[in-house]
């Protein structure tokens, strides 16, 4: 215990009073020998930060955006929806004219606004999907577009809701994509149109996108001193055995490690994910992990319900034998033509 606090005595007086006055004493070193150097010597200066950069007093409006890469660059007149990602590299140029950003759109790695002078601007709907190194200059983007990566979109161009630009096509001057359609090819032109399991997959890899870049949110954000715990604790999990990590894993999520944790696991789990005033088993006379099931006296009254309009059933047809051939006729359904596994399912 004293040697802990000695540890944090010491810890707190190098982050006050030592590592400033080491800093102070490196910069007037530095500023003596750039006096020296006289004609021969550089300034190093830091760059700062360009995912904010105002324009005319203009400053951009990313508060809700959900991650913003840290060499990203955002100048001017851009407003960023909530949840919404701009990924590493990409320029956002609101300089010009205004860009707006709606929700949950995902802008990827060397995407370029440039808005052309003489245009309305640039307006992306929600949940957008913008493939890398693509080219926006002017138009509008509704909602679950896609955008495939190297693609060029014109002065004027628009792209309907669920419309898909391919990767490297070039949508021309006041051009629209129609909704459900696939435009390729440079100038773009019509492909074919948008099937259920493309429009399916291309929902789940935007809900992909979305759960990544919460995660490179989380990484880009952490400290210096939270980079080193994590690089401590992974030198720990490399010195411990593979079943000692896989226990320490379990226990850190809350799951069963001995014996003794398994025993009554599922009232624990009833009793952490539902509180009692929100289950219906609560305002119950008996206990329902303490007496058998066939002692519930609901279960056995709807058993019962059950059982008899069964029976009604089973007689009412048995007599009128007439009725089950036109219900056989009416739920007949005709076998798909296709036998692939979306086919089955819808």
């Amino acid at each position: 215990m004293i040697k802990l606090r000695l540890f944090e005595a010491w810890e707190k007086f190098s982050f006050s009073v030592i590592g400033p006055a080491y800093r102070m004493m490196g910069k007037s070193m530095a500023q003596t020998g750039l006096k020296m150097q006289g004609a021969y010597t550089s300034d190093d200066r830091l760059v700062p930060s360009l995912r904010r950069k105002p324009f005319k007093d203009v400053r951009p409006q990313i508060k809700d955006a959900k991650f913003i890469a840290p060499n990203a660059v955002i100048i001017g007149d851009v407003e960023l929806g909530a949840d919404s990602s701009i990924w590493y590299g990409s320029v956002v140029r609101g300089d010009r004219k205004k860009i707006k950003v709606g929700q949950n759109t995902v802008i990827q790695d060397l995407v370029s606004f440039v808005p052309a002078e003489d245009s309305q601007g640039i307006e992306i709907g929600d949940n957008v999907t913008i493939g890398p190194n693509a080219l926006i200059q002017s138009g509008k983007i509704e909602n679950y577009s896609f955008i495939g990566m190297g693609s060029t979109l014109r002065k004027g161009a628009k792209v309907e809701s669920y419309g898909v630009v391919a990767a490297g096509a070039v949508v021309t001057e006041n051009t629209t994509v129609p909704s459900y359609q696939i435009w390729a090819g440079n100038p773009a032109r019509y492909l074919r149109d948008l099937t259920n399991e493309e429009k399916q997959t291309l929902d789940e890899h935007h809900s992909e996108l979305l759960d990544l870049a919460r995660i490179h949110a989380e990484e880009c954000e952490k400290s210096f001193r939270e980079i080193l715990d994590d690089k401590d604790r992974d030198a720990l999990y490399q010195q411990i055995p593979l079943e000692d990590t896989i226990a320490l894993k379990m226990r850190e999520l809350g799951l069963p490690v001995e014996a003794e944790d398994e025993e009554n696991m599922e009232q624990r789990v009833f009793y952490k994910e539902y509180e009692p005033t929100e289950s219906e088993l609560w305002r119950k006379n008996y206990d329902v992990y303490e007496q058998d099931l066939f002692n519930f006296p609901d279960n056995f009254r709807l058993q019962k319900e059950n059982y008899d309009e069964y029976e009604r059933l089973k007689k009412h047809f048995e007599d009128n034998p007439e009725e089950n051939v036109k219900l056989t006729e009416k739920f007949h359904t005709i076998p798909p033509k296709s036998d692939s596994p979306f086919t089955r399912k819808w």
